[in-house]
């Protein structure tokens, strides 16, 4: 589908039926469900290694207990972290995201090639765009969507990541500000952010990267140069002022060419390249 009746989200390539209550019911699910687990898992993330107790003192000559932030003197903690080092050994943290990052890709497939793919191609690129994380985009969530504009779309898509990794830096943010950048809470808040914001990037890089170039990619329907991804706007190349071409211009040098550049950068400041 490219455009969709009233009453309908596309989903996909698929327009569903979403009715008038529907978004309203979304909308529930959401504060209900979806935001307290986020709450649960952001603090698990970033919290727990800055209210996690320090043996001692928090002076840095102190250090931490045997089972760094996340954990506390426990048979179970040191299990748990004996356990993480083997998989860390065994390569368990490259093959996930290996996985990840194959069906992050074909789960493209449906969407950028205009082939009809036999029903079992086509569940397997279902199940790979499960895994792109796009929540925008999945059936139930694209109905409180449906009417938005591509502008606001691509805006949601582009803040979202970025309000979520400021969430993620306030806990070392807040020891950064209290000039406690010294003690071995700080260096245990600090290295968490810093793992769990490197995996993130890795995560929704794909994402972004097609949601971003996707503003550049027009087609002559009728006579009319209309944006792929939404029949209903215009070009955005049409106005290199408009609000849509400068958004999507600045949101692709941030993400598709930003992100690797980080990458880049963190890689040389840690001399990797040097270790290797």
């Amino acid at each position: 589908c490219g455009l969709c009746k009233p009453g309908y989200a596309l989903a996909g390539n698929i327009c569903q039926l979403c009715g008038e209550a529907k978004p309203g019911r979304y909308q529930r699910i959401f504060l209900g469900v979806v935001l307290p687990l986020f709450i649960i898992i952001w603090y698990f993330l970033a919290w727990r290694p800055f209210f996690a107790k320090i043996r001692g003192s928090d002076d840095p000559e102190q250090g931490g207990g045997v089972c760094g932030h996340a954990c506390f003197q426990t048979d179970m903690c040191n299990n748990a972290k004996l356990a993480i080092v083997k998989a860390a050994d065994s390569d368990f943290t490259d093959f996930v995201k290996i996985f990840i990052s194959f069906w992050q890709v074909i789960g493209t497939f449906d969407k950028t090639y205009s082939v009809k793919f036999p029903e079992v191609l086509s569940r397997m690129w279902e199940f790979g765009a499960v895994l792109s994380f796009d929540l925008f985009d999945i059936p139930g969530p694209s109905c409180i969507t449906a009417d938005w504009g591509y502008l606001k779309l691509l805006m949601a898509y582009t803040l979202t990541p970025a309000f979520i990794s400021f969430l993620l830096w306030i806990p070392t943010g807040i020891l950064w500000c209290a000039r406690k950048t010294k003690t071995q809470r700080f260096k245990n808040v600090a290295d968490a952010f810093w793992f769990i914001f490197l995996f993130w990037l890795f995560l929704i890089y794909p994402l972004l990267s097609t949601k971003t170039i996707q503003g550049f990619h027009c087609r002559t329907i009728a006579g009319s140069n209309l944006l792929v991804v939404d029949l209903k706007e215009e070009c955005p190349m049409e106005d290199f002022t408009s609000a849509t071409f400068l958004w999507a211009l600045v949101t692709t040098i941030i993400y598709p060419f930003g992100i690797p550049l980080l990458f880049y950068v963190v890689l040389v400041r840690n001399k990797v390249p040097e270790i290797a």
